[in-house]
């Protein structure tokens, strides 16, 4: 951000050489006595940038800022203005003395230099504005993240629990079993979930963990597949980001009664990570209210936040009766 604010005053300042080289007439004083009025929006620039924004404006002591701001562009177009006559002039006359049609002329400059000092100080103002502002959005944003992270641990949890303790009443190896694989999952939700990005293989990991452990409880002739093909070993995304859409697959796409299947399938490549599943559709009648359909509207947020214009996620019930998603994330 330093070298953008140094580049800027740096053309300002070599701008007025342009009109040494493309007028003869002009002589190098006249170059000098420009670099004076540039000077003055510096001072004029940050003083609104460091201290008249932040503690009045931002502080909500208006009046104060309009006051204060006033004074200081009036008294530096005052000095400006004097400044430019002296070094047009060789022997300084007072402006009352001058002729009605040069006292408009040096009306005229004079308006100049205070629009433009007005006009550094509103420029000043709008990049501050405009920095607090995204400064902000990208706090509303994180803490956002953190209130659906935290929404999809009970989530989860709750599916997974209710699970095992169906599984208790059956076969009681199998629930200590299905315990260790718990214990797993939670060690990936309590540590991995709190970083911004995860590699993609711990992401798989947690997912064919959660695919076992549903499996147990489901009859033999539902189809389950997991399909892998990870070609960068460096890719990474948000943590649990997928999981909403596996739980979703397995609430409406199982039933006890008719031929069920599930194809989940995730690649990568060196520019995008890809989640697409299929599966049969049941829908649940509005009697049901498991999981109270917050997994896909997380998943659609944290989309939105996590890949801002680098994601494309297509999703719904397939003539066929197929419910299909596809998600495409950009990571070049």
């Amino acid at each position: 951000m330093i070298w953008l604010h140094v580049t800027v005053w740096f053309m300002l300042y070599i701008t007025p050489l342009t009109f040494l080289h493309q007028g003869h007439d002009l002589q190098p004083g006249f170059y000098v006595a420009s670099l004076v009025p540039t000077f003055l929006q510096i001072i004029v620039f940050y003083t609104n940038y460091f201290y008249l924004t932040p503690k009045y404006l931002l502080s909500g002591k208006k009046n104060y800022f309009w006051i204060l701001n006033t004074i200081l562009i009036l008294s530096l177009g005052i000095v400006v203005h004097l400044w430019m006559d002296y070094m047009h002039n060789e022997h300084f006359e007072s402006f009352v003395d001058e002729k009605p049609a040069q006292s408009l002329d040096k009306l005229f400059f004079f308006l100049r230099d205070i629009f433009n000092l007005a006009v550094t100080a509103t420029v000043a103002c709008a990049i501050l504005l405009a920095a607090r502002w995204q400064q902000s959005e990208a706090a509303r944003n994180e803490a956002e993240l953190k209130n659906l992270r935290a929404q999809i641990k009970p989530h989860f949890l709750l599916n997974t629990l209710n699970n095992i303790y169906a599984l208790i009443t059956l076969d009681k190896e199998k629930a200590q079993w299905a315990l260790m694989e718990l214990s797993k999952l939670l060690r990936h939700i309590l540590y991995n979930n709190q970083q911004q990005q995860i590699p993609l293989d711990d992401e798989i990991n947690f997912i064919t963990s959660y695919i076992n452990l549903m499996k147990i409880r489901l009859p033999q002739d539902v189809d389950i597949s997991l399909k892998i093909n990870n070609d960068n070993p460096e890719a990474k995304i948000a943590p649990m980001l997928l999981i909403s859409l596996v739980e979703n697959a397995f609430k409406h796409g199982v039933s006890t009664t008719s031929k069920s299947f599930i194809h989940i399938e995730i690649a990568s490549d060196k520019n995008r990570i890809t989640c697409v599943i299929d599966n049969t559709n049941f829908p649940k009648g509005a009697a049901d209210k498991s999981g109270h359909g917050i997994g896909l509207a997380q998943v659609e947020k944290r989309l939105q936040l996590c890949y801002p214009g680098k994601h494309s996620w297509e999703h719904g019930v397939r003539p066929d009766n197929i419910y299909h998603s596809s998600i495409i994330i950009e990571t070049d």
